[in-house]
């Protein structure tokens, strides 16, 4: 399966979501392929221009506007290895949303038994 990118932030231009671009520029290897994601394209292009483009050898992030739609999200997804949902609690059903265009239903589903069922044993 080739995807054009290692990892998409999504909600980047929140608080949570630009600390993890911040992290990523610095700490990211030079060869990461990666995109910022959000609502707002020019909130994106700011986030994207505020990082010092002589500190890292690293690849500046391409910006992918999205959402919270299914298809733009499963479009989303399907260009990327990992998605990292950074949305706050101002759109609480973005979480849904993205595991929907993400996840196989029956291993979330498991998933969910399997932690329940763990919880009540102990």
């Amino acid at each position: 399966m080739n995807r054009p990118y290692h990892i998409i932030i999504y909600g980047a231009t929140g608080y949570v979501g630009s600390l993890v671009v911040q992290y990523l520029w610095t700490h990211g290897p030079p060869t990461l392929r990666w995109a910022v994601a959000g609502r707002n394209d020019q909130k994106l292009t700011t986030l994207v221009d505020s990082l010092d483009r002589f500190q890292l050898p690293c690849k500046l992030p391409n910006i992918l506007v999205a959402t919270n739609s299914d298809e733009v999200l499963k479009h989303m997804t399907s260009q990327t290895r990992l998605m990292l949902n950074t949305v706050g609690t101002l759109a609480s059903n973005a979480h849904r949303t993205v595991l929907r265009a993400w996840c196989n239903a029956a291993f979330v589903r498991g998933t969910v038994r399997r932690q329940r069922a763990a919880q009540t044993d102990s």
